[in-house]
C-alpha cells in the first residue's frame, strides 16, 4: 500500500462526490490484499472496507462500524500488547501503531494478522483525531514461524527422556497445547492394517481417552485410502466432511465427541505402521504449516520410539544371557582388540 499520509490521498477527492468517500475508494484500491480500516476518533466510528470484513469471514453489511466490534475479535492474550503498540503511537512515541496478533473469524477460528496504522490527522491542540491503517493475514508465515520454535523446544525436552511411553506422553501434551486440541495421541497399526492400538493419549478434560484398540475403517475409508500415501489427513468438520458420513463412520466421529481432526500416517516398508493424531470438539480450520508439524513430530517420535525399544530389547537380551551364563556357571568375558600396524 502507498503512504498512509493524507497527501497520498487528497488528490482522490473528485470534485462531484464526497471527498471521504473518494479517500476511502483509493484506500480499498491501494490496499486491495490488505483489509483496511478508518477510525474517526472524535466521532468514535470505524470504516472497514470490504477486505477486512471478508477476512474475518463477515459480510460488509453485518459489521458495526464500531472499535469495538475490532477489540472483541482480538486474541485476549494478545489484546494487551495491541493496547500498548496503539498508546504508544496516540502519544508520538512511534511513527506506526504496528503489531501481529490473532483474531477470531465468524467461523470461530483465529488467524494471525500484521496490522499497522497511522495518525493522518490532528486538532488543534495536536491530538489525533483520525487513524488509517491495514491489516494483512499472516497465519501462515506465522505458523511456520511458531511451528519451528515449537520443535527446537519439543527436542530438547525429548532430549532427555528415554522411556518410550513417556516420551509419547510429553510430545502429546506438547502438541495438544501448541494446537489448542481437545485430544493427541500416537496409535500403532497392525500388519493387516485393520486395527490401530492407543497405549494412551493427551486430552483436555473436554474428551475422553481413546486408550484401546479400534477398528481403522471405523474411522474412514480416508485414513484406509490416502494413509498409504503418508499424507497428512485433515477435516475441519466432521459433521459436514463427505469423506465422513457413511454411518458407521460418522457414529464414531460423534461416539469421541471429535468434530475436527488432523492425522499424520507412518509409512515404514511400505504400509502404515502408526499415526499421530489430533482432535478437536469443535470445528476448526487446519493450515499447512500446522500439517507439517505434525508430520514432522510424527516421524522424529516414531525414530525415538523405535531407538528406545531397541535398546531396551537388547538390554534385556544382555541381562538373559548373563543371567544364563551365571546358571550355567560361565563366565562372561569381553575382548577389545586393539588393531596395530
Amino acid at each position: 500500500m502507498e503512504s498512509l499520509g493524507s497527501g497520498g490521498l487528497a488528490s482522490h477527492a473528485g470534485a462531484d462526490g464526497d471527498p471521504l468517500l473518494a479517500e476511502r475508494s483509493y484506500l480499498a484500491v491501494a490496499g486491495a490484499k490488505e483489509g483496511v480500516w478508518d477510525w474517526d476518533l472524535a466521532a468514535g466510528t470505524v470504516w472497514y472496507s470490504d477486505r477486512w470484513c471478508r477476512m474475518l469471514g463477515y459480510a460488509p453489511a453485518d459489521v458495526p462500524p464500531l472499535m469495538t466490534f475490532w477489540e472483541a475479535a482480538v486474541h485476549p492474550d494478545d489484546l494487551p500488547q495491541v493496547r500498548q503498540a496503539l498508546s504508544d503511537h496516540l502519544l508520538g512515541r512511534t511513527e506506526y501503531g504496528e503489531s501481529e496478533h490473532r483474531v477470531r473469524t465468524r467461523s470461530g477460528d483465529w488467524i494471525w494478522v500484521h496490522s499497522r496504522g497511522q495518525a493522518v490527522q490532528r486538532d488543534a491542540r495536536g491530538r489525533v483525531t483520525r487513524l488509517i491503517g491495514t491489516n494483512a493475514d499472516i497465519t501462515e508465515r506465522k505458523e511456520r514461524e511458531l511451528g519451528r520454535e515449537f520443535l527446537l523446544k519439543l527436542n530438547d525436552r525429548m532430549r532427555h527422556l528415554d522411556d518410550p511411553a513417556e516420551i509419547v506422553a510429553a510430545a502429546s501434551a506438547a502438541l495438544g497445547a501448541h494446537y489448542g486440541a481437545d485430544r493427541v495421541g500416537f496409535a500403532e497399526i497392525d500388519a493387516d492394517q485393520t486395527y490401530m492400538t492407543v497405549h494412551g493419549d493427551w486430552t483436555s478434560g473436554r474428551v475422553g481417552t481413546l486408550a484401546g484398540c479400534w477398528r481403522l475403517d471405523a474411522f474412514g475409508q480416508v485414513l484406509l485410502d490416502r494413509g498409504h500415501r503418508g499424507q497428512v489427513l485433515m477435516a475441519s468438520d466432521t459433521e459436514t466432511d463427505p469423506r465422513l458420513q457413511e454411518p458407521v463412520t460418522a457414529d464414531t466421529w460423534r461416539q469421541i465427541e471429535t468434530r475436527a481432526w488432523m492425522c499424520a500416517p507412518l509409512i515404514r516398508s511400505g504400509r502404515p505402521t502408526a499415526l499421530l493424531y489430533v482432535h478437536t470438539a469443535t470445528p476448526r480450520r487446519w493450515s499447512v504449516a500446522q500439517a507439517a508439524t505434525l508430520a514432522h513430530v510424527a516421524e522424529r517420535l516414531w525414530d525415538i520410539v523405535h531407538h528406545e525399544r531397541a535398546l531396551a530389547a537388547l538390554h534385556a537380551s544382555e541381562a538373559r544371557l548373563a543371567q544364563a551364563a551365571e546358571a550355567a556357571g560361565f563366565g562372561v568375558w569381553e575382548w577389545t582388540v586393539t588393531p596395530t600396524r
